[in-house]
């Protein structure tokens, strides 16, 4: 059989929904590094390859909304299909302190950047409009306008250079941007986190009836990495 780099699940548009999964595969394509990026297969079923579980939910709501869905077929670190063209995490060398061998001699000549011109000729083909409102969004800007809006986040996993256990848990405010903003200038993290390097959780925003109030909580931390653990959380209906 010939491999493709998506797969399509029921094709036939019936509504205005198309679900697109970007990270669903773990799978390395015989035609890169044989089929092998180095690490071993514990690694291989991690985040860093792969979103877990993120194909079953797509297929899910394309089943409930009757939608056809559009996954990939290829393990993020072979190329990250949800990077823009500048991004130093499209081709990942080190991810969540797991050096990636078979990419350590990919220099910029050797990637085949994506463009919005691309997805625009292709949404073409397929008779679809692309709404990409945050492609090539400058990354501050981006964190500012999240707080501005009344969005409230906080980093429950750090992983990268420059970011320690003092930020696990903690509420992010605009002067944390400005701090986290030098230290991904000085540590060569993506502000966004978009290569992995910390992931956040939201406890209250406009989207939201009630906020989340965090009762429990645990920290662990190795040293490189750490996550923050929710242990109990109910709604603040006083909030």
């Amino acid at each position: 059989m010939k491999y493709t780099p998506f797969e399509i699940y029921k094709n036939i548009v019936k509504g205005p929904w198309v679900i697109i999964c970007d990270h669903a595969s773990n799978y390395v394509p015989k035609s890169v590094a044989d089929g092998k990026l180095g690490i071993n297969e514990s690694e291989m079923k991690r985040h860093i390859a792969f979103d877990i579980g993120a194909k079953g939910l797509a297929l899910e709501l394309g089943k409930n909304l009757d939608a056809p869905v559009v996954c990939s077929n290829f393990s993020r670190l072979v190329i990250d299909p949800n990077r823009g063209e500048k991004d130093p995490t499209l081709v990942m060398q080190l991810y969540d302190g797991t050096i990636i061998p078979a990419n350590q001699a990919i220099n910029n000549l050797e990637i085949e950047w994506p463009t919005p011109e691309k997805f625009e000729i292709l949404c073409e083909k397929l008779n679809l409009i692309p709404v990409s409102p945050l492609w090539e969004s400058e990354p501050k800007k981006y964190m500012n306008d999240l707080l501005e809006s009344d969005f409230h986040f906080m980093m429950t996993t750090v992983s990268s250079d420059g970011l320690d256990d003092q930020w696990l848990g903690k509420l992010i405010s605009k002067s944390d941007v400005k701090i986290l903003e030098t230290l991904s200038e000085k540590f060569g993290f993506n502000l966004n986190f978009e290569g992995g390097e910390a992931e956040t959780f939201v406890i209250d925003c406009p989207l939201f009836f009630n906020a989340i109030k965090i009762n429990k909580f645990t920290k662990n931390w190795d040293g490189y990495r750490g996550r923050f653990e929710i242990v109990d959380a109910e709604l603040n209906y006083n909030a």
